[in-house]
């Protein structure tokens, strides 16, 4: 905490300036201070922020629709319907108000410029907060600069997503949070007039209404919620919340009005349904399935089928690892300082402001992270659940701008001047500020990033015309119907997200926009009574229909009844479905897979592995890119392994054309390894190139060797032997 030396005139008695505050004051743990939101240097360094958040979150926005759920958020503001469980609807209005009030720029872009306005405000609200609890601007200047540029926060801030949206009421919280404490100060009850500055019911009612307005964005900071609504009515405010009936019942009124944006789901689907629109939330129950997450369990984020066998522990030392990392490793310590700070009073109780901060966030980062089941193996994982990590920091950089203040109070002379105090800390949080700038602004700046918009149309182009397209996984899903939907491109093409199919309101509220699609079923359920298998759907759509059919990502996990009648053949980012018997003639296939495929050297591609790692979108989309390069490789390895067709050698120069290209851009283990059997093959097949196949051979498995051995390639030894003899074999030939 700031001391008291800074607010009190050097030619009066210290010992009277401390007398003139309440003991009210110690239990709060609040500096000894009146907080002037008016003056001149607040109003500037105000400003300063605002515009310094805006302009850099400005200039690095995503100039198109994200990966993840961003597209589909934006198709549901688009649209004015249903976002995935809890539906999202205040996002959703606030996205089609930036849509209609912007003339220019792509839909996803104005709804990225929402989401990065709501980090702008998230801002300016933690400036103020430390700023009025510790009387210091600099203090919660740097606290908000530190936290508004670490890459997590950065990353989520300049796409549209709901993470922004809940930062600025997580933000919001722990604003109203301090001003509430502060009204119940002597300091605020003698304001400038006599009358006290703010009114502590007023605050509560104003809690009230926003945490219900923040649950209508993303449930999570319920978490957060509970230990400041506890404290605000039992701790706190008990003498004039707790027993008063009157005053529950407003409370509770204002929590309602917050919650008004949720009659969005229950009106859209009535009066006017919408593609791609989610669940069935016109009934009552259907409304309380979408509220609650049912069909992701409640307070859960996966409902995938692999098992998280990571702890609490794992996802602690992940969490405050990251922390570390982003706080430009001074954050933590600061932050630690401050919590002790914020709570080191000689009448340390739940009235504390310090404390209550303290038990909220534990509560999160014990009760949310136990509740976490996404498995820790998958990078991309990692990701998405480092995404719930920004709650907890907002907290955690209160504590960082507290620490700051105790700790320049505590270092700075006593005798010092207050000018040369704030001009010494300005220099520091100035300099603090720019390190965090620019650190992070390559690798955060997104307005080149048109990688998904791309892959959106590579995905949709080269279908043929009332195309079939089947999409397993966000990425699939989400960029082309974006793509369709916002840019309307390839509306032709019927694309059926086969998660979604499989929930049973889909085919009631869904089915009706597909008019050309057979649907032999109530629902896609493999072993439901009346519902179809995918084998049944195909029959109905592929031998019944003759619709084209095509997939892109993953088949719907624990349904394998079509495996055995149906087979895929490569076709650019996706692949067409044959029936097994369909006498497929791979040299035809050839030229119209080569036409589907992208070319790297005119297709937009994230290869900045240092700014796209593997927990990135972009990673995948790079990763889907090259896969289509090695599908259509892996289709003519089988060929050309069997020595007794006659086009076995013609089959085994398009895999060594292919996985050569790959290589050169995308080298992977399996690219190599398959790569090195086709030299290997072939220099037994072509005699008088068997020297060039031998080196070629021992060139490319050299490198799949210097990758390592993760001890799952049973065949990795025998690659070793190999390369080992054949190094022996060409000194025989040269």
């Amino acid at each position: 905490m700031t001391k008291a030396r800074a607010n009190v005139d050097p030619n009066t008695n210290k010992n009277k300036a401390k007398s003139s505050v309440s003991t009210e004051d110690d239990f709060l743990n609040l500096p000894v201070h009146r907080y002037d939101f008016s003056s001149l240097e607040t109003k500037l360094m105000t400003l300063a922020l605002w515009l310094l958040v805006f302009v850099v979150y400005y200039t690095t926005l995503f100039p198109s629709a994200p990966g993840g759920d961003s597209a589909e958020l934006i198709i549901s503001a688009h649209q004015m319907s249903i976002a995935h469980p809890p539906g999202y609807p205040l996002f959703t209005w606030l996205g089609k108000l930036f849509i209609k009030l912007l003339p220019f720029g792509t839909i996803a872009w104005r709804v990225n410029l929402m989401s990065a306005m709501c980090g702008v405000f998230s801002s300016v609200l933690l400036f103020r907060s430390v700023a009025l609890w510790t009387g210091n601007n600099w203090a919660g200047f740097l606290a908000s600069t530190m936290f508004t540029f670490t890459p997590l926060i950065w990353t989520y801030t300049v796409q549209a997503e709901v993470f922004s949206l809940n930062n600025m009421f997580v933000n919001l919280m722990i604003y109203l949070s301090v001003l509430y404490a502060y009204s119940k100060s002597a300091i605020n009850k003698a304001g400038p007039s006599g009358k006290p500055t703010y009114n502590s019911i007023t605050l509560a009612h104003l809690g009230a209404f926003f945490a219900g307005l923040a649950m209508t964005n993303q449930h999570t900071i319920v978490v957060f919620l509970i230990p400041i609504i506890f404290w605000v009515t039992i701790v706190l405010g008990r003498n004039e919340l707790l027993f008063d009936s009157r005053r529950w019942v407003s409370l509770f009124l204002a929590l309602f009005a917050g919650l008004i944006p949720y009659v969005h789901l229950v009106i859209s689907p009535m009066v006017n349904p919408h593609k791609y629109s989610w669940g069935d939330t016109s009934s009552f129950r259907g409304f309380f399935k979408h509220f609650l997450r049912e069909e992701y369990g409640t307070l859960q984020l996966y409902s995938g089928h692999n098992a998280d066998n990571s702890g609490l522990m794992d996802r602690w030392i992940l969490y405050f690892g990251n922390a570390h990392r982003e706080l430009l490793y001074i954050g933590l310590p600061l932050a630690f300082i401050g919590m002790y700070a914020s709570i080191k009073g000689k009448r340390l109780n739940l009235r504390s402001v310090g404390f209550l901060f303290g038990v909220a966030y534990l509560f999160y980062i014990t009760v949310f992270f136990s509740l976490t089941n996404l498995p820790l193996t998958s990078a991309l994982h990692v990701g998405v659940l480092m995404r719930f990590f920004m709650q907890p920091n907002a907290m955690l950089c209160v504590w960082l701008g507290v620490g700051f203040a105790y700790v320049s109070d505590k270092l700075l002379p006593v005798d010092m001047s207050e000018k040369q105090r704030k001009n010494i800390l300005g220099l520091i949080v100035i300099l603090l500020s720019a390190i965090q700038i620019s650190k992070n602004y390559s690798t955060q700046d997104q307005s080149q990033n048109w990688y998904f918009y791309y892959y959106g149309r590579g995905v949709l182009e080269p279908l043929p015309p009332n195309a079939l397209l089947l999409v397993g996984g966000d990425l699939q899903s989400n960029i082309p119907q974006y793509v369709q939907l916002c840019e309307g491109f390839r509306t032709d093409v019927d694309v059926l997200p086969i998660e979604t199919m499989s929930w049973d309101w889909w085919n009631s509220r869904q089915g009706i926009f597909f008019p050309n699609v057979t649907l032999p079923g109530y629902v896609y359920h493999p072993w439901k009574k009346g519902a179809y298998s995918m084998k049944d759907f195909l029959d109905a759509n592929v031998k019944v229909r003759g619709r084209e059919t095509f997939i892109a990502g993953e088949w719907k996990f624990g349904d394998p009844t079509h495996t055995d009648h149906y087979m895929t053949v490569p076709f650019g980012f996706s692949s067409r479905v044959f029936p097994k018997d369909y006498q497929l003639d791979v040299w035809d296939w050839l030229p119209k897979l080569n036409k589907a495929l992208p070319v790297a050297s005119e297709f937009p591609l994230p290869n900045d592995t240092v700014k796209y790692n593997a927990e990135s979108w972009e990673h995948v989309v790079l990763s889907n890119f090259w896969e289509a390069y090695t599908r259509k490789a892996n289709l003519f390895l089988t060929i050309g392994f069997d020595a007794k067709r006659p086009d076995s050698e013609r089959a085994m120069e398009i895999v060594i054309e292919t996985l050569e290209y790959v290589r050169v851009h995308y080298p992977t283990k399996w690219t190599l390894k398959y790569l090195g059997a086709a030299y290997d093959h072939l220099r037994y097949r072509q005699g008088h190139k068997q020297k060039e196949h031998l080196e070629n051979m021992v060139r490319v498995w050299s490198e799949f060797l210097a990758l390592g051995d993760d001890g799952n390639d049973k065949e990795y030894k025998i690659i070793v032997d190999a390369v080992e003899a054949s190094k022996q074999q060409l000194k025989t030939l040269a």
